[in-house]
């Protein structure tokens, strides 16, 4: 198995066992301290557990190597299950914001809770620092959407838990029970938004389309070092888990041989690679110069 998976492995091991701790002595804190603030981040920290099995998972299906089904390989399931977690993410909020509603309306605001709901959100900061640190570090540095999502949503978790020590500091001030639960529907409405931030982001890569669209620059600035390559253009680049996939038209002097053109092509697609990191695959479609056709699909030097 590649070291890329697995790091991602380990990673989500870390992040099952962290929140597995952290989720039960949130839910069981909030629980006994009567803070639904408490229990609504034991929530999001369990939905976290989910996350962790699903990168875990996930890890295994994307060190599996190509394919006659696949031939790309499978590392697009990290784009797929980047997009179940934004997912469970956003409806594990849903589910907070309901159970908060209904108590409100209910009336059942009159319990205070006790100072333990402000001990354990703190050891929560703590715990959660030190996951999205980690998840976020190896998740960038392997270019892996998975932990970087995974990251990005622990480090919202701090804002989450700083939010609901903000809301006991008040409540036990003001002596108003019902901030608890309003904290704890603001809560909800801060995990779906994260949710929905990554739901949305990761459909750039799912569509076919690239986050940095610098890239094009790259390819065609590759283009302009090669002799004999003319009229770059219809470029087309898609993601496949962390690498790149370039697909580009040229044109060259039509006098020239099969293997004449042919070898323009590979200096096209080396200095491709050479200018274009964590390039899976580079197609050059060769066609004369001067030649015209309408092209509907892909990006011209002009476009950007």
């Amino acid at each position: 198995m590649q070291t890329r998976e697995k790091q991602i492995i380990k990673t989500s091991w870390i992040g099952i066992i962290g929140n597995s701790l952290l989720s039960v002595l949130k839910i069981t804190v909030g629980l006994i301290s009567g803070s639904m603030a408490v229990v609504g981040d034991g929530i999001d920290s369990a939905s976290d557990i989910v996350t962790s099995w699903i990168t875990l998972f996930t890890a295994r299906i994307i060190s599996r190597p190509p394919d006659n089904k696949y031939p790309y390989g499978y590392a697009k399931a990290d784009t797929i299950a980047t997009i179940v977690l934004g997912l469970i993410i956003f409806f594990a909020g849903i589910q907070l914001a309901i159970s908060t509603i209904s108590q409100i309306v209910q009336g059942d605001i009159h319990e205070m809770p006790s100072m333990l709901a402000v001990y354990v959100t703190g050891i929560s900061i703590l715990g959660k620092y030190f996951l999205s640190i980690i998840h976020f570090r190896i998740g960038k540095r392997i270019k892996s959407p998975m932990l970087v999502a995974n990251g990005k949503n622990m480090q919202n978790d701090i804002v989450i838990s700083v939010g609901v020590l903000v809301g006991l500091f008040f409540t036990f001030i003001l002596k108003m029970p019902v901030l608890d639960k309003i904290t704890a529907l603001l809560i909800s409405v801060w995990i779906m938004r994260v949710g929905y931030k990554i739901f949305i982001k990761t459909n750039v890569e799912l569509m076919d389309g690239v986050k940095d669209p610098s890239i094009y620059k790259k390819v065609f600035k590759a283009v302009s070092r090669v002799d004999h390559a003319h009229n770059p253009h219809r470029v087309r680049i898609r993601n496949v888990g962390n690498l790149y996939i370039i697909a580009i038209d040229i044109e060259v002097d039509g006098s020239k041989s099969v293997s004449d053109s042919h070898e323009i092509a590979k200096k096209v697609e080396k200095s491709i690679k050479e200018e274009v990191v964590d390039v899976y695959d580079v197609i050059v479609h060769v066609e004369p110069y001067g030649n015209v056709e309408k092209e509907t699909y892909g990006v011209s030097d002009n476009d950007i």
